[in-house]
């Protein structure tokens, strides 16, 4: 039995996961500046 709410959970995380990837890569050029 599949819960309906993992997948938004998964998704969530993904998302978060690349918008830190982004600040961190940005944050990481600026540095080197």
């Amino acid at each position: 039995i599949k819960r309906p709410g993992r997948g938004i959970l998964n998704n969530a995380i993904h998302i978060n996961q690349g918008v830190m990837g982004i600040y961190f890569l940005t944050y990481t050029i600026e540095k080197s500046m």
